[in-house]
């Protein structure tokens, strides 16, 4: 059974997958959701996650096909640290046609996550999952494209933006098994049209010449009251440790979600490509940085970041 929270203070009490709907009986769909979860029971191939807002119960966004970007949060040491997520299917995923998604959890190994039958070993994550759409201020696609020598492509916005991204967030969706699957991923070359993607497989090697689809969010927003984003300069110390700083939310509230990309370096044997945030802040988040072979980075890299402390928006 999959189960859920939303805040570490939660985890003696936590909520079993397929709340009840809210008892008005309306269905209201939404723009975007976000929320942390925790699996503490084995989930096999892949684990399966329905959208809820603890003051909704079970929410739907306004698609049959939502976008779903996410980063590991805890552990965040040990030989599993959930480093590297697969979007799998989005839509009506639960028993009985709950909206959520699916996805699959590799370690800093390369190796599927499969957290024991206890609660010393539950493993969590974030995410935020949006309508597919673009306006002056955000776009959220799933994308396939083709690589290039280097592993590296262009995504290109449905609409253009009113102005350069301060974020773009990127999730791997297929090849879903297999080799060659998009799991260390770096985004750059912001631009109001789109945005560039490297692609290095489980193996940390660059997926060459080849088809991969993806999940992006890209927000021109870097603070609203409810989000903080941008692209940060972070120090890392010999483990690997660092921190993003952002303006405190309002009454010094902790985000639901926060979510990563690495932006740079985009080459060399450094690339920050796994990532845990595993602390979150009202002023920021503490994160730690894997390179492509799995071992932490020393030094400093770029990293894009997404927080927000609202469960669901309105479309």
């Amino acid at each position: 059974m999959l189960r859920r929270i939303t805040s570490l203070a939660a985890l003696a009490a936590l909520l079993a997958v397929g709340l009840p709907a809210p008892s008005s009986g309306a269905v209201v769909a939404y723009r975007t959701t976000s929320a942390r979860i925790v699996i503490c029971e084995p989930q096999g191939f892949e684990s399966t996650v329905l959208f809820s807002d603890p003051n909704v119960g079970n929410v739907r966004l306004a698609t049959t096909t939502p976008v779903v970007v996410q980063t590991g949060n805890l552990p965040r040491s040990g030989p599993g640290i959930p480093v590297s997520v697969l979007t799998g299917a989005t839509g009506d995923v639960g028993p009985a046609a709950e909206q959520g998604y699916r996805f699959r959890a590799f370690d800093q190994n390369g190796v599927t996550v499969a957290p024991r039958p206890n609660p010393d070993n539950c493993y969590y994550y974030s995410y935020h999952a949006s309508i597919p759409f673009a306006d002056a201020a955000h776009a959220a696609g799933i994308v396939t494209v083709t690589t290039d020598a280097r592993g590296v492509a262009v995504v290109g916005f449905t609409n253009p933006l009113a102005v350069t991204p301060v974020s773009v967030i990127v999730t791997g969706r297929s090849p879903y098994v297999g080799p060659g699957l998009p799991l260390n991923l770096i985004s750059g070359g912001y631009s109001r049209t789109g945005f560039a993607v490297r692609a290095l497989d489980q193996a940390g090697d660059p997926i060459a010449g080849q088809a991969i689809r993806l999940h992006y969010w890209a927000t021109a927003q870097p603070a609203t009251p409810n989000t903080r984003a941008g692209v940060a300069t972070v120090a890392l110390d010999s483990r690997g440790i660092g921190n993003i700083s952002w303006p405190m939310f309002a009454r010094g509230l902790a985000p639901v979600s926060v979510v990563l990309t690495g932006v740079a370096p985009g080459a060399g044997p450094d690339m920050p490509v796994n990532l845990v945030a595993y602390v979150w802040r009202s002023d920021g988040a503490a994160i730690r940085v894997l390179n492509q072979a799995g071992q932490p980075i020393t030094g400093s890299v770029q990293i894009a970041f997404y927080a927000t402390k609202a469960g669901v928006s309105p479309l």
